[in-house]
């Protein structure tokens, strides 16, 4: 009996703690508070983030991040952050942190995680041929797409969404 109490009163106040984390703030009060739970939060990797998927901007944009591994040989490798339109809506729920991370990463004040983010590339990209080699180069890559506005008189018809035509070379590290 009292280790079930124990887990109901651990469970109301757990969802307590991601309720104050996902409202947006309602005040100052609201702030301090979510301020002293974002440490535990973060810690545990429960953090909520924001909610603005739809309002009060909603993305405007398309982005992905590719690579470009150079191997000593002279061979290249292409890597390409996941396609988040040819996922599935389970493997979208299941990639969600991922998807975020490269929006995010590829941000200007995000730069200070460039260098460690192509180390991360470099360590998980195998040479074709010979799984020995190392890369020497890595040259990231941000590309991006807008994407159009609905279609005011019909709501429910969807735009083609068009392949990312723009992109950016912001980061390179040699090794």
């Amino acid at each position: 009996m009292f280790k079930k109490l124990v887990i109901n009163c651990f469970l109301v106040v757990w969802l307590v703690v991601l309720a104050i984390d996902a409202a947006p703030e309602l005040g100052t009060w609201h702030k301090n508070l979510k301020d002293r739970l974002d440490f535990y939060l973060d810690v545990t990797g429960l953090w909520q983030g924001g909610w603005q998927l739809f309002a009060p901007e909603p993305d405007k944009i398309n982005v992905a991040i590719t690579a470009r591994v150079a191997f000593p040989d002279g061979r290249e490798v292409a890597w390409r952050s996941p396609d988040w339109r040819s996922m599935s809506a389970w493997q979208r729920f299941l990639r969600f942190r991922e998807a975020e991370f490269v929006d995010n990463v590829r941000q200007d004040n995000n730069s200070s995680a460039w260098s460690d983010y192509a180390d991360y590339l470099a360590r998980n990209t195998v040479h074709p041929d010979n799984p020995e080699l190392k890369p020497t180069m890595i040259v990231l890559t941000r590309e991006w797409v807008l994407i159009p506005r609905p279609n005011p008189t019909n709501l429910c018809q969807f735009p083609e969404v068009p392949a990312m035509n723009r992109n950016f070379i912001f980061f390179a590290k040699d090794y």
